[in-house]
């Protein structure tokens, strides 16, 4: 069972997401206006869209997680992590598999990274945003 202090860690981990979410919406409210080349630049058809290989993983991890194979779900969630640094949502959604596995300490580490790492893009974004 989750104690208070994790009640709190993990309820300011998702504070920080909602802080960050919310940043990056109210900066860009529709993407296309912001970048036209994004139109110019897509697939004239579906079966053109070859997905990277993040996005690969980051699939296989969802599909893993659905089906409850939750060592799989954290075998891609570590490699993305591997390859692409330490993001927020990575941390965020390993803490999520962590928890689901019932690990609640591994879990909480990674809710308290993923807060650390939400409010530090916030706080950034914020600054740049600004200056």
């Amino acid at each position: 069972m989750v104690d208070r202090k994790n009640q709190l860690v993990i309820g300011s981990a998702l504070l920080a997401l909602m802080l960050v979410l919310t940043a990056s919406y109210s900066r860009s409210s529709n993407p296309i206006d912001n970048n036209p080349t994004i139109l110019s630049t897509a697939p004239a058809t579906i079966t053109e869209f070859k997905p990277t290989q993040a996005q690969q993983l980051w699939l296989a991890m969802d599909e893993a997680e659905k089906n409850g194979r939750y060592d799989e779900a954290l075998a891609s969630n570590h490699a993305i992590q591997a390859s692409h640094g330490n993001h927020y949502l990575i941390n965020y959604r390993a803490g999520r598999l962590y928890s689901l596995k019932e690990n609640h300490a591994a879990a909480l580490e990674y809710y308290q990274k993923a807060s650390t790492l939400a409010l530090l893009d916030c706080i950034n974004s914020t600054y740049i945003t600004s200056a």
